[in-house]
């Protein structure tokens, strides 16, 4: 039998960064066959689940513009993400 995420899945694409933290692993931006994104989701490692974080369920900061190519951090109780195109 196949091992199959639940929840919502983000679409394939390159360029993502990806960062470990807290037992989750969120993955942000990177660029499909169309465009470069913005969107980020969470993997829950236990759950074996993936959600998608939305505007409204940041707490502090905007979600960065569409990009690929960014590197990311978990410093304290956030998520940073520079550079990329």
């Amino acid at each position: 039998m196949k091992n199959v995420s639940l929840g919502q899945v983000f679409t394939p694409r390159t360029g993502h960064e990806c960062i470990l933290a807290d037992g989750m692993i969120y993955l942000f931006g990177g660029t499909d066959d169309e465009e470069r994104l913005n969107d980020i989701f969470a993997y829950n490692i236990r759950a074996n689940s993936w959600d998608k974080i939305t505007q409204a369920s940041t707490i502090k900061n905007p979600i960065p513009e569409a990009r690929s190519g960014a590197r990311g951090v978990a410093y304290m109780d956030g998520l940073y993400f520079f550079g990329g195109y």
